[in-house]
C-alpha cells in the first residue's frame, strides 16, 4: 500500500559468480569470478524491493479477480545490467504454500538433544528430515550417473539439471542463497534442500548415508549417518473457539510466515538484545 516500506531486513549475499554471455562457440553462458566491490553491494536498490513488490501485489490482485478465488502467484523478475530497468519475464501460481492444508501442520524434529555437530550447513529450502545416500555430481555432463532416490550434491544447478532434481530425495548445494535455481525449483518440487553450503561437494563423499535436517529454521544441516527424527502432525480442525484472545509472541521474525496457521489472533515481536 502507498506509504508502506515492506522491507522486513536485507542481507547481502555471497555472489560468488556472475552468469554472463559466452562467445565460446556451443555456449550461450558462462559463470565468473564476480569481482569484490560487487560482492560488497546489494544487488538491488530499496526503491527496486518497493516497486517490484507493488507490482507482484497489482499481479496477484489480477489473476485472483480473473479466476474468482485468491490466487497466490510465483513470479520472476530480471533487472537490465545496462539500462537498471526491471522486467517481469514470469508470472504462474504457485503451486506449494497455497496447495498444504490450513487444518493441519506438520513440523519435524530431531529426537537427540543435542545431536553430534552437523558436517555442513547452509539456508533451508522447505521443511523435511530425512535420512539418504550421498550422489555427488560436479558436472553437467555426469547427470546421467546421478541414481534416484539419492541425495543431489552440486556446486550449483541450472535448468539442465531438472530431470534429476526430480528424482532426488534432497538437494544440497555449493553456492546459492534462497533465490537460486536450486531454492526455486526445490519449492516447486516440494524436495528439501539446503544450498550455500560453500563445503558440500567437498565434505560429502559419493554414497554417504546423511541425515538432511530442515526442520524449519533457517539454517540446514547435515550429519553423519541416520539421526532420528520424529514427524508431528497438529490437527487444527476440531480446536474449540474461546473467549480469551490467543496471541503468539516469537523472537524470529521470518518464523511468524510459519506459525501464522495456528488459530490464534495475532503474532508480535518479542526480543531483547543484550550487548557483550
Amino acid at each position: 500500500e502507498e506509504g508502506n516500506v515492506p522491507i522486513l531486513r536485507k542481507k547481502i549475499g555471497e555472489k560468488e559468480k556472475t552468469m554472463i554471455f559466452s562467445r565460446t562457440a556451443g555456449m550461450t553462458v558462462k559463470n565468473i569470478d564476480t569481482p569484490k566491490s560487487r560482492r560488497r553491494r546489494f544487488c538491488l536498490h530499496d526503491e527496486d524491493v518497493i516497486t517490484l513488490a507493488k507490482w507482484s501485489k497489482k499481479i496477484e490482485e489480477h489473476y485472483s479477480a480473473r479466476h474468482g478465488v485468491k490466487t497466490p502467484m510465483d513470479i520472476e523478475w530480471a533487472k537490465d545490467g545496462r539500462t537498471g530497468k526491471l522486467y517481469i519475464v514470469q508470472a504462474r501460481p504457485e503451486t506449494v504454500q497455497s496447495q498444504m492444508s490450513p487444518l493441519e501442520m506438520v513440523n519435524y524434529k530431531l529426537t537427540k538433544m543435542n545431536p553430534p555437530a552437523p558436517l555442513i550447513t547452509g539456508n533451508s529450502v522447505g521443511q523435511k528430515i530425512l535420512h539418504g545416500e550421498v550422489c555427488l555430481i560436479r558436472d553437467v555432463h555426469d547427470l546421467a550417473s546421478f541414481r534416484p532416490g539419492c541425495i543431489l550434491v552440486s556446486e550449483i544447478t541450472d535448468p539442465d539439471w531438472v530431470p534429476i532434481m526430480r528424482q532426488s530425495a534432497g538437494i544440497v548445494t555449493d553456492h546459492g542463497g534462497r533465490t537460486c535455481h536450486a531454492a526455486i525449483v526445490s519449492r516447486e518440487l516440494g524436495v528439501p534442500a539446503i544450498v550455500g553450503t560453500e563445503y558440500g561437494t567437498e565434505k560429502l563423499k559419493d554414497g554417504q548415508k546423511v541425515t538432511l535436517c530442515c526442520d524449519g529454521s533457517d539454517i540446514g544441516r547435515v550429519y553423519e549417518g541416520s539421526l532420528d527424527y520424529k514427524r508431528v502432525v497438529t490437527d487444527l480442525k476440531d480446536i474449540p473457539d474461546i473467549k480469551t484472545k490467543i496471541m503468539l509472541n516469537l523472537a524470529d521474525p521470518d518464523s511468524a510466515f510459519r506459525w501464522w496457521r495456528l488459530p490464534i489472533d495475532g503474532i508480535g515481536l518479542a526480543r531483547r538484545d543484550i550487548p557483550d
